[in-house]
Protein backbone atom coordinates (compact mmCIF):
# COMPACT_ATOMS: atom_id res chain seq x y z
CA UNK A 1 0.00 0.00 0.00
CA UNK A 2 1.48 3.40 -1.03
CA UNK A 3 2.18 6.31 1.91
CA UNK A 4 -1.13 8.31 2.30
CA UNK A 5 -2.26 10.75 4.95
CA UNK A 6 -5.25 11.30 6.08
CA UNK A 7 -6.95 14.31 7.27
CA UNK A 8 -9.75 14.81 9.44
CA UNK A 9 -11.71 17.38 10.12
CA UNK A 10 -14.66 18.03 13.06
CA UNK A 11 -17.28 20.22 11.90
CA UNK A 12 -19.75 20.61 15.07
CA UNK A 13 -20.46 17.67 16.93
CA UNK A 14 -21.59 15.46 14.26
CA UNK A 15 -19.94 15.94 11.27
CA UNK A 16 -16.50 14.61 9.84
CA UNK A 17 -14.95 15.30 6.79
CA UNK A 18 -12.20 12.86 5.53
CA UNK A 19 -9.99 13.93 2.69
CA UNK A 20 -6.72 11.06 1.64
CA UNK A 21 -4.22 12.63 0.81
CA UNK A 22 -1.79 10.45 -1.65
CA UNK A 23 2.01 11.49 -2.48
CA UNK A 24 1.71 12.59 -6.28
CA UNK A 25 3.02 10.56 -8.67
CA UNK A 26 1.46 7.45 -7.10
CA UNK A 27 -0.75 5.48 -9.80
CA UNK A 28 -3.44 2.83 -8.56
CA UNK A 29 -2.99 -0.71 -9.88
CA UNK A 30 -6.19 -1.56 -11.84
CA UNK A 31 -6.98 -5.34 -12.09
CA UNK A 32 -9.42 -5.83 -15.13
CA UNK A 33 -11.33 -9.70 -15.46
CA UNK A 34 -13.92 -11.18 -16.28
CA UNK A 35 -15.22 -14.29 -13.80
CA UNK A 36 -15.63 -17.08 -15.10
CA UNK A 37 -19.54 -17.47 -14.89
CA UNK A 38 -20.13 -14.57 -16.59
CA UNK A 39 -20.24 -14.53 -20.57
CA UNK A 40 -16.99 -13.50 -21.96
CA UNK A 41 -16.81 -10.27 -24.13
CA UNK A 42 -13.87 -8.82 -26.20
CA UNK A 43 -15.16 -5.52 -25.77
CA UNK A 44 -15.05 -5.02 -22.09
CA UNK A 45 -14.26 -6.50 -18.45
CA UNK A 46 -17.47 -6.99 -16.54
CA UNK A 47 -15.38 -6.23 -13.39
CA UNK A 48 -12.12 -3.52 -12.65
CA UNK A 49 -10.71 -3.43 -9.07
CA UNK A 50 -8.53 0.30 -8.65
CA UNK A 51 -6.34 -0.52 -5.66
CA UNK A 52 -4.37 2.39 -3.71
CA UNK A 53 -5.60 3.37 -0.19
CA UNK A 54 -8.74 2.09 -1.03
CA UNK A 55 -9.74 -0.70 -3.33
CA UNK A 56 -12.96 1.13 -5.90
CA UNK A 57 -14.57 -2.11 -7.85
CA UNK A 58 -16.46 -0.51 -11.22
CA UNK A 59 -18.82 -3.65 -12.65
CA UNK A 60 -19.99 -2.99 -16.11
CA UNK A 61 -23.51 -3.41 -17.29
CA UNK A 62 -25.08 -6.69 -16.23
CA UNK A 63 -27.78 -7.94 -18.26
CA UNK A 64 -30.46 -11.25 -17.47
CA UNK A 65 -27.52 -13.05 -19.91
CA UNK A 66 -26.65 -16.47 -19.02
CA UNK A 67 -23.18 -17.96 -19.23
CA UNK A 68 -23.63 -18.06 -22.99
CA UNK A 69 -24.80 -14.47 -23.23
CA UNK A 70 -28.53 -15.61 -23.76
CA UNK A 71 -31.62 -14.01 -22.07
CA UNK A 72 -34.51 -15.05 -23.37
CA UNK A 73 -38.67 -15.49 -22.57
CA UNK A 74 -38.15 -14.08 -19.40
CA UNK A 75 -40.18 -11.66 -17.65
CA UNK A 76 -39.12 -8.17 -16.32
CA UNK A 77 -39.48 -9.56 -12.63
CA UNK A 78 -37.27 -12.61 -13.49
CA UNK A 79 -34.75 -10.28 -15.73
CA UNK A 80 -34.46 -8.16 -12.76
CA UNK A 81 -33.74 -10.61 -10.61
CA UNK A 82 -30.96 -12.41 -12.51
CA UNK A 83 -29.23 -9.30 -13.90
CA UNK A 84 -28.95 -8.91 -10.04
CA UNK A 85 -27.40 -12.01 -9.51
CA UNK A 86 -25.34 -11.37 -12.22
CA UNK A 87 -24.01 -8.06 -10.56
CA UNK A 88 -23.13 -10.00 -7.36
CA UNK A 89 -21.44 -12.75 -8.89
CA UNK A 90 -18.99 -9.93 -10.49
CA UNK A 91 -18.65 -8.29 -7.11
CA UNK A 92 -17.82 -11.16 -5.38
CA UNK A 93 -15.18 -12.13 -7.74
CA UNK A 94 -13.50 -8.50 -6.64
CA UNK A 95 -13.98 -9.58 -3.26
CA UNK A 96 -17.25 -6.88 -2.92
CA UNK A 97 -20.50 -7.48 -1.74
CA UNK A 98 -23.83 -5.68 -1.94
CA UNK A 99 -22.97 -3.80 1.33
CA UNK A 100 -20.06 -2.25 -0.52
CA UNK A 101 -21.95 -1.00 -3.43
CA UNK A 102 -21.70 3.02 -3.45
CA UNK A 103 -23.83 3.62 -6.63
CA UNK A 104 -26.07 2.07 -9.32
CA UNK A 105 -27.23 2.90 -12.68
CA UNK A 106 -30.30 0.90 -13.31
CA UNK A 107 -30.91 0.92 -17.19
CA UNK A 108 -34.74 -0.09 -18.26
CA UNK A 109 -36.13 0.04 -22.18
CA UNK A 110 -39.56 0.41 -22.46
CA UNK A 111 -40.34 1.84 -19.67
CA UNK A 112 -43.58 2.12 -18.34
CA UNK A 113 -44.26 3.94 -14.78
CA UNK A 114 -46.11 0.58 -13.25
CA UNK A 115 -43.18 -1.20 -14.12
CA UNK A 116 -40.98 0.96 -11.65
CA UNK A 117 -42.03 -0.96 -8.22
CA UNK A 118 -41.27 -4.32 -9.94
CA UNK A 119 -37.75 -3.46 -10.37
CA UNK A 120 -37.65 -1.09 -7.07
CA UNK A 121 -39.20 -4.17 -5.17
CA UNK A 122 -36.01 -6.43 -6.07
CA UNK A 123 -33.63 -4.08 -5.84
CA UNK A 124 -34.63 -3.19 -2.71
CA UNK A 125 -34.59 -6.95 -1.22
CA UNK A 126 -30.78 -7.28 -3.46
CA UNK A 127 -29.66 -4.16 -0.78
CA UNK A 128 -31.75 -5.67 1.89
CA UNK A 129 -33.42 -1.70 2.31
CA UNK A 130 -29.74 0.00 2.21
CA UNK A 131 -30.28 1.61 -1.20
CA UNK A 132 -26.60 2.96 -2.03
CA UNK A 133 -26.75 6.53 -4.48
CA UNK A 134 -28.74 5.48 -7.73
CA UNK A 135 -29.98 6.49 -11.03
CA UNK A 136 -33.05 4.89 -12.53
CA UNK A 137 -32.34 5.50 -16.15
CA UNK A 138 -35.12 4.86 -19.55
CA UNK A 139 -33.43 3.83 -22.44
CA UNK A 140 -34.01 2.99 -25.67
CA UNK A 141 -32.64 -0.41 -26.49
CA UNK A 142 -30.04 -2.40 -25.07
CA UNK A 143 -27.64 -5.16 -25.71
CA UNK A 144 -28.65 -8.42 -26.13
CA UNK A 145 -31.19 -7.38 -27.76
CA UNK A 146 -34.03 -8.99 -25.29
CA UNK A 147 -32.60 -7.18 -22.76
CA UNK A 148 -35.24 -4.96 -20.52
CA UNK A 149 -32.98 -3.95 -17.64
CA UNK A 150 -29.13 -3.61 -16.92
CA UNK A 151 -27.41 -2.19 -13.89
CA UNK A 152 -24.06 -1.31 -13.44
CA UNK A 153 -22.35 -0.33 -10.25
CA UNK A 154 -19.83 1.12 -8.48
CA UNK A 155 -18.30 -0.68 -4.83
CA UNK A 156 -15.88 0.62 -2.55
CA UNK A 157 -13.53 -1.54 -0.25
CA UNK A 158 -12.16 -0.83 2.76
CA UNK A 159 -8.18 -1.09 4.13
CA UNK A 160 -7.73 -3.09 1.15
Amino acid sequence: MPNHTRLLLRIGPWIVLGCLFVPPGTRAEKKKFTPETLFTSSDFNHVVVSDNARSLVFVSAQSAADESGIEEGLSLQEQTKRTLQNLKTALEAAGATPDDVVRIHIYVTNYQQMEGPIIGRQVRRFFNNHMPASSFIPVGSLYPKNSRVQMDAEAELEGQ
